[in-house]
């Protein structure tokens, strides 16, 4: 699980060739992502709110 701080703002999990495998809208200061469908690998986390994207590598094992 991923458990972040969030208020209105959306979460992208792409594939490393950047590939959208999920996508959500967050309303709330708290959200617990689940991500135990994801199969082993590399991927990109991307938080966006606004004009500001912040973007970090995932790696599931």
């Amino acid at each position: 699980m991923i458990v972040t701080d969030l208020n209105n703002r959306n979460i992208e999990i792409l594939d490393i060739s950047g590939k959208l495998i999920l996508t959500k809208k967050i309303n709330s200061d708290r959200y617990k992502l689940n991500i135990s469908s994801l199969k082993p690998g590399s991927y990109i986390l991307k938080l966006s709110e606004n004009n500001k994207i912040t973007s970090t590598i995932l790696i599931i094992q």
